[in-house]
């Protein structure tokens, strides 16, 4: 299904070059990624640091690396769903600024 969704994105929006379809969807899934770590934080704060591994700084720091690798993990297999509407977004702005730049060189030239 969301490959449907993305193919048919990707006809609706033409103008758009391949590789600015790329930096788009690695974008919204790079967001969505971000978004599926910041959700799982406040789980992972209320688990108490175990003593026998030391805890402190390294223990918080590695959490966290933990914590980005679960997110780009949940990203990747798109059950969020929250990519595909990113990238129709980022796709939509897109194509608003470039009608308005097409707009205001008409309004120059005429």
């Amino acid at each position: 299904m969301i490959g449907a969704v993305s193919s048919a994105l990707t006809k609706q929006y033409s103008h758009v070059s391949a590789e600015q379809m790329i930096k788009i969807e690695r974008t919204a899934k790079d967001f969505e990624a971000m978004f599926a770590t910041e959700m799982m934080r406040p789980i992972f704060d209320t688990v108490p640091v175990n003593s026998l591994f030391g805890g402190g700084n390294a223990e918080n720091i590695a959490r966290s690396f933990l914590l980005q690798e679960y997110g780009k993990s949940i990203a990747s297999t798109g059950s969020l769903g929250i990519a595909p509407m990113v990238k129709e977004a980022m796709l939509r702005l897109q194509e608003a600024n470039n009608n308005r730049a097409i707009g205001e060189n008409n309004d120059r030239t005429a």
